[in-house]
């Protein structure tokens, strides 16, 4: 595994809990990668590749904690499943195993 690709692993759960930081705060928000990346994500994370912010939105969707519509003409549309809205509330307040063991 080449460097890059174990920096992008350390960074996709912390682009993720700064995503559900958003939506917590934003819960009707709505947007495709770009804008994620673009509108939701605080200025610190304004490197992140849109490939690290769409490997964490994949990811929040696997979890349950994000909705997706993909559609054929338009890039995927990701928003807050409010159902899971207090799995993501303990979520984004712990760090993974992953990150801790990063610092």
């Amino acid at each position: 595994m080449a460097v890059n690709d174990r920096s992008s692993q350390r960074e996709v759960p912390a682009i993720a809990r700064a995503i559900l930081r958003y939506l917590l705060q934003n819960p009707d928000a709505k947007d495709s990668v770009d804008g994620i990346r673009r509108w939701w994500l605080p200025a610190s994370f304004a490197t992140r590749s849109q490939d690290e912010v769409e490997q964490a939105a994949k990811l929040m969707v696997g979890m349950h904690f994000l909705q997706c519509r993909s559609t054929v003409m338009l890039a995927d549309i990701y928003w807050l499943n409010r159902n899971a809205r207090d799995r993501i509330e303990r979520f984004v307040e712990e760090e993974s195993t992953f990150e801790k063991e990063e610092k």
